[in-house]
């Protein structure tokens, strides 16, 4: 996988190319996306072994890959990451920082 880092342990947040990224969409299960102001956020279940990612895009169209250790942190990092967007929406200053292991 063309990335920046490894996503193979949960809590791995590396960058991927786009064709990269179609591929492990073309091989996996979107579970859940929602479109965000950079784009779509989507919790993925690669379908050879049910890892399960985060993916998103930065501000500068990024495409980073999150290893997650289950679908409920999966949904609560998702939920958190839309909270966060709501509070840029409003005018809130603050900025995300798409490449930290905690969220």
């Amino acid at each position: 996988m063309g990335c920046n880092g490894t996503p193979g342990d949960p809590g791995g947040v590396v960058s991927i190319d786009r064709q990269d990224l179609e591929r492990l969409l073309a091989a996996s299960t979107v579970v859940e996306e929602r479109e965000v102001m950079t784009g779509p956020v989507r919790v993925i279940e690669r379908d050879s072994d049910s890892a399960l990612f985060v993916q998103e895009s930065t501000d500068d169209g990024v495409l980073v890959l999150r290893a997650v250790p289950s679908l409920e942190e999966a949904l609560r990092f998702l939920d958190l990451r839309l909270t966060q967007y709501e509070r840029m929406w409003d005018g809130c200053g603050c900025r995300i920082d798409y490449f930290s292991a905690t969220f």
